[in-house]
């Protein structure tokens, strides 16, 4: 990871940390949405309902949950105004540890907003171009 930090960007790479990303909950009504879409819109549903279920049935969550982390980190390329972030500097050493304040210069995802997040989500999976 520190080796990609390192590494020469002509911006600062964009972060988003798990922190941000465990409050980014996909609701019933964006699931129900893809079953209005196109047939992977309509696969992703069932697979967002079979995970939600197997997390309560067979993990024993008491609140079962699908988290945006993959789809709010590549959404982040859409130049998101929905997104805060803040310049910082952080290191990885070679056991993950991650110290801020000196090192690489990033761009930190601090907070989103979820109902904006969400409609774009919504909106890309389910266009029909």
């Amino acid at each position: 990871m520190q080796a990609v930090l390192a590494a020469p960007h002509a911006t600062p790479p964009i972060v988003v940390p798990i922190e941000v990303t465990h409050r980014t909950v996909l609701s019933d009504d964006a699931i129900s949405a893809l079953g209005d879409g196109d047939a992977l819109c309509r696969a992703l549903r069932v697979l967002c309902d079979e995970w939600l279920r197997a997390q309560t049935e067979r993990l024993g969550f008491p609140q079962a949950a699908v988290l945006l982390h993959d789809p709010l980190a590549a959404a982040m390329w859409s130049g998101p105004s929905w997104a805060r972030s803040e310049p910082m500097q952080a290191s990885v050493d070679d056991g993950a540890r991650t110290t801020l304040g000196s090192g690489a210069a990033l761009e930190v995802v601090t907070d989103v907003e979820l109902a904006a997040l969400e409609a774009h989500l919504v909106e890309t999976w389910t266009r029909s171009d």
